[in-house]
């Protein structure tokens, strides 16, 4: 799963673990934690999250631990409720995540009948032809790059750091 986001946070077992259920599925960590990391959610970057902010802090890990970062944080996913394992995690992630509506990019509704009928070339924009006959002193009209603008607004603005909530 390839997605572009900016910056993923989580939270991980937000609920401490019994010490009971951390022993017995033997496990070097306990309590809830958050992880932050930016870029793209696989399951070696939760792993290098994990590792830097959890299990290698300061106090994190108790001693004589013999499990690596991987397998103490592989040991809390079934808890979590995710048998799937890390990729599990990063598409609970994603799932969770806020989408940008698709309509926002031309924001000219929210019903789609505008990018509808753009995708099947019956709008304005493919239609429009600048000119500057049609006023006295020949400044141009039906400018495309301007009518369109909001396009390019939304593709330099939110659509860099939020996910797209693709049609259909």
């Amino acid at each position: 799963m390839t997605m572009k986001i900016n910056a993923a946070a989580f939270a991980l077992l937000s609920t401490a673990l019994s010490p009971a259920l951390v022993l017995a599925q033997e496990q070097c960590v306990s309590g809830g934690f958050r992880l932050e990391f930016n870029g793209q959610c696989t399951p070696d970057a939760i792993v290098a999250a994990y590792e830097s902010q959890v299990f290698n802090a300061s106090g994190g890990t108790p001693e004589g631990c013999a499990l690596t970062a991987r397998a103490d944080l592989e040991a809390k996913l079934p808890a979590a409720g995710i048998d799937t394992g890390l990729q599990g995690l990063c598409d609970r992630v994603y799932a969770a995540q806020y989408k940008v509506p698709f309509s926002s990019a031309a924001d000219r509704g929210d019903d789609m009948r505008f990018e509808g009928m753009f995708y099947n070339g019956h709008t304005d924009w493919q239609e429009e032809v600048e000119t500057n006959y049609e006023t006295e002193d020949e400044t141009p009209t039906n400018v495309l790059k301007e009518d369109a603008e909001q396009v390019r607004v939304f593709f330099d603005g939110i659509a860099q750091g939020q996910r797209v909530d693709w049609p259909g």
